[in-house]
């Protein structure tokens, strides 16, 4: 048998999928912040570091995909 091939998620076809995905992942991310009040704590309760938090935030804002501001302690 032939062995499967991953999807390639820069197809152009997949846009869908792939804008589904980067929805729910910035959902996650959001409630993560809002839980853990820093993107210290958020990455912690992700099970990621703080420095891949800060790149997916990016790649989710370059996507296209609005990711709330988080509140600052003051406010």
């Amino acid at each position: 048998p032939a062995a499967a091939q991953a999807p390639d998620i820069d197809d152009p076809e997949d846009t869908g999928l792939q804008r589904n995905l980067k929805s729910l992942e910035g959902q996650l991310i959001s409630d993560a912040r809002e839980q853990g009040g820093s993107r210290k704590k958020a990455a912690e309760l992700l099970g990621i570091s703080p420095r891949t938090l800060r790149y997916k935030i990016a790649r989710l804002r370059e996507a296209g995909i609005t990711l709330p501001e988080r509140r600052s302690a003051a406010a």
